[in-house]
C-alpha cells in the first residue's frame, strides 16, 4: 500500500528534527541552577532595613539533571520577584507596594502589574565579559508577614544552546544563599494552608527551588 505523499512528507521531516544522540532518546527538563544571595539573612527586619539581592555566576551553567555544564552565551533567564504578605488567610499578592525596590536604572529589571491586582518586578540579567548579573535593593515601608520569591520563568524554553538536545525544554531555578533554610519554618504560622501545608508538603520544589525566604517586618 502507497502511503499518502503529505504522510510521507511529514515522516521525513520528523525524522530529520529528532537528535539520535543516546542523551537526547529519551525526552527531558534541563534544570539550570542559577546561585544568588539575600542580605542580611534574618527573620526579623525593621521599617527602613535595607535588604540587597545579588545574582552573579558564569555562563558555563550547571544543569542538575544531566550534572554537566553548559556555555549558555546571552541567555534569556526571565528573572521575576514577588513578595507577598501571608498574615491572612487571604494572600496579598501587591505587597510590593509596601517596599521600596532599588534597581540600577541601567538595569531591565522593572515593576509589572497584572490585571488580577498582583505585582511583580520582571527583566533581565546584565550580560558582561561571560558574566551574568542581577543586583537590587528593597526596603520594607510597613509591618507585616511576607514571602519574598525570586525564580527564572525562561518564557522561550527551547532556547539554543551547544550540546542541547532538541527534545528537550529549558529550566532554571534559583538556588538562594547556598540552598540555606532560609526561614521556610516560619511557614508555619501563616494561617493560610497554601504556606502552612501546601508548599511544606514539597518545600525543595514549592519553596527552595523560586528562591524562596519568609520573614516578618517590625516597626
Amino acid at each position: 500500500m502507497k502511503l499518502p505523499f503529505l504522510f510521507l512528507i511529514s515522516l521525513i521531516l520528523l525524522t530529520s528534527c529528532t537528535d539520535n544522540r543516546k542523551e537526547c532518546r529519551l525526552a527531558g527538563t534541563y534544570e539550570f541552577i542559577l546561585p544568588a544571595t539575600l542580605s542580611p539573612a534574618q527573620e526579623i527586619y525593621n521599617i527602613g532595613d535595607t535588604i540587597t539581592f545579588t545574582s552573579s555566576f558564569s555562563d558555563m551553567v550547571y544543569d542538575e539533571h544531566t550534572d554537566q555544564i553548559y556555555h549558555l552565551e546571552n541567555f534569556k533567564f526571565d528573572p521575576h520577584l514577588i513578595i507577598r504578605e501571608i498574615s491572612d488567610t487571604v494572600t496579598n499578592e501587591a505587597a510590593l507596594e509596601d517596599f521600596e525596590v532599588l534597581v540600577n536604572e541601567q538595569t531591565n529589571f522593572h515593576p509589572f502589574y497584572y490585571d488580577s491586582g498582583s505585582i511583580s518586578f520582571v527583566g533581565e540579567y546584565a550580560y558582561e565579559n561571560n558574566q551574568y548579573t542581577l543586583t537590587y535593593q528593597f526596603i520594607p515601608q510597613t509591618t507585616g508577614f511576607f514571602l519574598f520569591n525570586h525564580g527564572s520563568t525562561l518564557l522561550n524554553d527551547r532556547q539554543h544552546f551547544e550540546g542541547r538536545c532538541s527534545n528537550n525544554v529549558n529550566n532554571a531555578t534559583v538556588t538562594l544563599n547556598d540552598g540555606g533554610e532560609n526561614n521556610i519554618h516560619l511557614l508555619h504560622e501563616s494561617p493560610n494552608t497554601h504556606y502552612n501545608e501546601w508548599i511544606l508538603e514539597k518545600p525543595d520544589k514549592r519553596f527552595h527551588k523560586f528562591g524562596g525566604f519568609a520573614f516578618r517586618v517590625k516597626p
